[in-house]
């Protein structure tokens, strides 16, 4: 970067946790949800949490996520890297943040009222039980990153740059519907 930094422009995108429907040709669902939903289903039909649960996670929806990529785009453009690329090429995005154990009730409670798990209140789980979950070749303890980490970050150059700022309803607002899209497929 040091060396080639005049002819090339990098910028780092550091997106938390994304939620919303996508609008591309490809995939249009966050990978969270989907793995929340098959491990409770895998858990009995209970949704759950680790520890006290109180592990905080920030979010986005892919709109405003969007936002920022369309920015550092723009700066591209504009001929201004110096200020937007390279050592200063660093973007965060996260709009809000959740407990796990508060994206645990709500999501209990979208799928008990779609009839698809006996109870909505939410379990904790012990280490050996998470452990368990989310087993993707490559990916050891996935599970503990996804349902038992703290994930926090703030947009604070996004912000400063380019103004940023969300503008698409919150993950609570939209829950509902992004399971009802997990349960019926894309």
């Amino acid at each position: 970067m040091r060396d080639h930094g005049n002819r090339v422009n990098i910028a780092i995108m550091c997106p938390p946790d994304i939620y919303g429907k996508g609008k591309g040709p490809g995939k249009t669902q966050s990978a969270y949800l989907p793995m929340f939903v098959n491990e409770i289903r895998s858990l009995g039909g209970r949704a759950f949490y680790y520890g006290d649960g109180m592990n905080t996670r920030s979010w986005v929806h892919i709109e405003d996520l969007m936002r920022v990529y369309v920015k550092v785009v723009e700066a591209a453009a504009s001929g201004y890297a110096v200020d937007y690329f390279n050592s200063n090429g660093y973007y965060f995005a996260g709009t809000q943040e959740h407990t796990q154990l508060d994206v645990a009730r709500a999501t209990g409670q979208v799928l008990y009222e779609h009839g698809v798990i006996p109870a909505a209140e939410p379990v904790s789980i012990d280490l050996t039980q998470l452990d368990s979950m989310a087993n993707i070749p490559g990916f050891p303890r996935l599970a503990r990153y996804l349902f038992a980490s703290n994930s926090r970050s703030r947009p604070e150059r996004a912000e400063k740059l380019f103004g940023y700022a969300p503008k698409a309803t919150g993950l609570m607002e939209t829950l509902e519907s992004d399971i009802v899209q997990v349960l019926t497929g894309p």
